[in-house]
């Protein structure tokens, strides 16, 4: 397999080099799962001072339209209707993300393609976190997200990114030491789909 273009070296499955690669995967895929963890809690007992607050908040976090996945939901007056706003950009998911971002060394500037890996295993590992403060657990998530993720518009990016480089550049990543999933295999919930509407469409 040809990884790097122009140096004669080969990649082969259970070889050295494949295998110190892999390990390193997985524990960045580790590592962002104790981001998220650290994230979650710290918002918990930041702004939540009891733990029925706590299961109360969680219950809406992840009911239906999974708010947790957004920087605000509005209601808006009229309608009693809610708006959804900065998808993917609660500041847990961001958080998380920025764990990435600080250890890869990754800007906005800099980065040539958008980080869907990491976007999806920020906010399947911060639903997980979320998650382990109840009972209740939930299955397939990685796919539907990565479906949402997919279909992002670059503006949104833009701003997710944005957001996680800010965190990161002011130290909010904490210090600790493929995903073919994009195949439409029939499976559809909420998590595949995500509300982009411009703030100032009210």
């Amino acid at each position: 397999m040809d990884i790097f273009p122009g140096v004669p070296v080969t990649i082969s499955p259970r070889e050295a080099i494949h295998d110190v690669a892999q390990q390193r995967v997985y524990e960045w895929r580790a590592a962002i799962a104790r981001a998220a963890l650290d994230a979650v809690a710290r918002f918990l007992q930041t702004y939540l001072a009891t733990s029925q607050a706590r299961a109360d908040y969680i219950q809406y976090a992840l009911g239906p339209g999974l708010p947790f996945r957004y920087a605000s939901v509005k209601t808006l007056v009229d309608s009693r209707e809610t708006k959804n706003i900065g998808p993917f950009q609660s500041a847990y998911i961001l958080e998380t993300l920025a764990y990435d971002f600080a250890v890869t060394g990754r800007t906005v500037e800099k980065s040539r393609d958008f980080p869907y890996s990491a976007l999806t295993l920020s906010v399947v590992a911060v639903e997980r976190a979320l998650q382990r403060w109840t009972t209740e657990a939930r299955a397939e998530s990685t796919r539907s997200y990565l479906r949402a993720i997919a279909n992002l518009r670059e503006t949104t990016w833009i701003q997710i990114m944005q957001g996680a480089e800010d965190r990161a550049a002011a130290d909010a990543a904490h210090d600790m030491d493929d995903m073919g999933l994009l195949e439409d295999d029939g499976l559809q919930d909420e998590r595949a789909v995500v509300d982009e509407s411009d703030d100032d469409e009210e």
